[in-house]
């Protein structure tokens, strides 16, 4: 993800944004990584506060994915991300500190960012999104069976999933293909 090394990755105007979603504006390369990572992981865990907190299987899902961001994309440490994830919601049964509106504007801003980066690396993020938030909502047990998934939550997977363009991913047509047109 050699985009992420560029001290132009974000513009002005999305690095004054930042702090509004609860993020502090990169000083390094690493931090903007570390924000690329964060917004990632605020859709799938938008998912998962659908319904006000997140369960014990949500949070189970929630940590694979910062291990997946870890290992595999190398985007920031598993602390640095289970940090920013408490603030959103992550912890079981404890209310976030985010608000639907920051989810809003950090999906915004993740859609812009995966825009900037190349196309390979943009899918398979896209990929894992998708991925992470259709487990997340199985994992609520909404999707367990179509007919029970929250009018909320299919709201807002659908909203993430227009936002981001998930569609471009096998991933992203297996998550929509699972919630009502």
């Amino acid at each position: 993800m050699e985009a992420l090394s560029r001290p132009d990755f974000f513009t002005q105007q999305e690095l004054d944004l930042l702090p509004s979603v609860g993020l502090q504006v990169p000083k390094s390369s690493s931090d903007v990584r570390a924000i690329l990572a964060a917004l990632v992981l605020g859709s799938v865990i938008e998912v998962s506060m659908t319904d006000g907190a997140t369960t014990t299987g949500e949070f189970e899902v929630v940590e694979e994915l910062i291990e997946h961001l870890e290992d595999e994309f190398e985007l920031a440490s598993r602390e640095r991300l289970q940090e920013i994830g408490t603030e959103m919601g992550m912890v079981p049964f404890i209310e976030g500190q985010w608000s639907r509106e920051q989810f809003r504007q950090a999906r915004m801003l993740l859609a812009i960012a995966l825009d900037r980066l190349d196309e390979e690396n943009a899918h398979k993020l896209r990929g894992v999104i998708a991925k992470y938030c259709y487990e997340v909502a199985k994992a609520s047990g909404g999707l367990l069976k179509i007919t029970n998934i929250s009018d909320q939550e299919e709201h807002i997977l659908q909203e993430i999933a227009r936002t981001l363009r998930l569609e471009t991913t096998a991933e992203g047509l297996h998550l929509i293909s699972r919630t009502k047109s």
